[in-house]
């Protein structure tokens, strides 16, 4: 493809102007100020030309000019199916010639790569219990258990490099063309992709949605989502949608805005992890599992004296912590499952209860926490009987669609 760079300049003026004054603080949809209501007219006839230089090249398949080029385009169709119901992931791959497929199934030792996984689910979920929230509840006097099951630490796996049957996927697509710029040692292709995978044809097809974890926040920043599949993920079965567009150095690196400010760091990391990975590397995975195991047991205080104090000094008490992930958990529901339409809060429970069935323990935690918070503990004087009440609702929300997943599963199971 021959690149007009004139085109690439407008296209990335055309981004950036864009970014800075349409807002999605609740999913896809764009809030425009009335201040720049006139300004975003005009920009929307600018983005209109950039989207007739779409070329397509195969089924479902488009050539774009650049990052800038796919980025709007893959905003506003975005945008537009969110209207019509429909709720999309996004990927990003430098190498269009990739398929979708997860880490585990591209390496030449699984099994040994299982028990990597697993050591490193052990040592997590061991250091974790440390920030399960010990809280007594103001009404049942209860403890609060906040927990986190294996699939959560399987995703932090994921994140950090090992091998799993997890593929990363993000809502933004802003993220996703931001990976797709990232520079390969080598490459089959001259083009990279993003890839749009519907996530009611991912469910359809029996595929699983997974919520990252609590603890690692840089995957917050990126939007992140983890799809559950031991096999790579066949494209035309599942509806996806693929823009390409050159794999060149451009002028300027692809840039991520948000709300009018430049996303700096996507990789900046709070989760001390280190010293797990660095322990993980001295152990000879031809053994079995029971012998790993073992040699775990002896190091496991050290593990936990160095992860407690590194993360006792980014979050004061598990509280913290939880907190902030229910504001990146609610943030995220409004791109895959809730809509806010002319006032009308909506929630899809057709995706929501597939998820909750796949995040039960999460689910089950953030619904003590509304529960919790909705009754004031601390006597805020901003918590109002209008937010308590919210809180309650929300709690039912969360609570309904897990009971509408397990009726499903039940369903398919008996």
């Amino acid at each position: 493809m021959i690149v007009d760079e004139d085109e690439v300049v407008l296209a990335k003026w055309l981004y950036e102007t864009w970014s800075s004054i349409a807002f999605q603080d609740l999913g896809p949809a764009y809030g425009i100020p009335a201040k720049y209501q006139k300004i975003a007219d005009l920009l929307s006839i600018g983005i209109e030309k950039i989207s007739s230089t779409c070329n397509q090249i195969g089924t479902n398949i488009f050539l774009v000019p650049s990052p800038w080029h796919a980025c709007l385009i893959l905003s506003s169709l975005q945008n537009n199916f969110s209207r019509e119901g429909t709720k999309i992931l996004f990927r990003g791959q430098s190498d269009s010639s990739w398929t979708i497929s997860p880490t585990i199934s591209r390496t030449l030792n699984p099994i040994e790569e299982k028990k990597r996984c697993t050591i490193f689910r052990s040592i997590l979920s061991t250091l974790c219990r440390f920030y399960n929230a010990d809280i007594i509840h103001p009404s049942s006097k209860g403890n609060l258990k906040l927990n986190i099951s294996d699939i959560v630490y399987t995703a932090i796996a994921q994140h950090y490099g090992l091998k799993t049957d997890l593929i990363d996927f993000t809502t933004d697509a802003a993220v996703a063309s931001y990976f797709a710029t990232s520079p390969v040692s080598s490459r089959k292709s001259d083009t990279s992709s993003i890839f749009c995978l519907p996530i009611d044809s991912a469910i359809s097809a029996g595929l699983e949605i997974i919520f990252p974890p609590p603890l690692a926040t840089r995957i917050y920043t990126q939007r992140g989502f983890f799809v559950k599949s031991e096999f790579s993920l066949d494209f035309t079965d599942l509806g996806m949608l693929e823009i390409r567009f050159p794999s060149k150095k451009y002028d300027e690196e692809f840039k991520i805005m948000r709300n009018g400010k430049v996303v700096i760091d996507l990789l900046q990391d709070t989760l001390p992890i280190d010293e797990i990975l660095r322990f993980m590397d001295t152990l000879d995975y031809t053994e079995s599992i029971e012998n790993l195991t073992s040699k775990l047991s002896t190091s496991i205080n050290t593990l936990k004296r160095d992860f407690r104090s590194k993360f006792c000094f980014l979050y004061d008490s598990p509280l913290s912590l939880w907190s902030e992930y229910i504001d990146f958990i609610e943030d995220q529901l409004y791109w895959i499952a809730y809509s806010a339409d002319n006032g009308k809060f909506i929630v899809d429970f057709n995706i929501l209860a597939k998820i909750a069935r796949s995040n039960s323990e999460i689910f089950l935690s953030i619904i003590q926490l509304y529960l919790w918070f909705s009754k004031n503990p601390f006597n805020s004087p901003t918590m109002t009987s209008e937010k308590s009440k919210q809180l309650i609702f929300l709690a039912e929300i969360f609570q309904k669609a897990i009971d509408i997943g397990r009726t499903e599963e039940k369903t398919v199971f008996s």
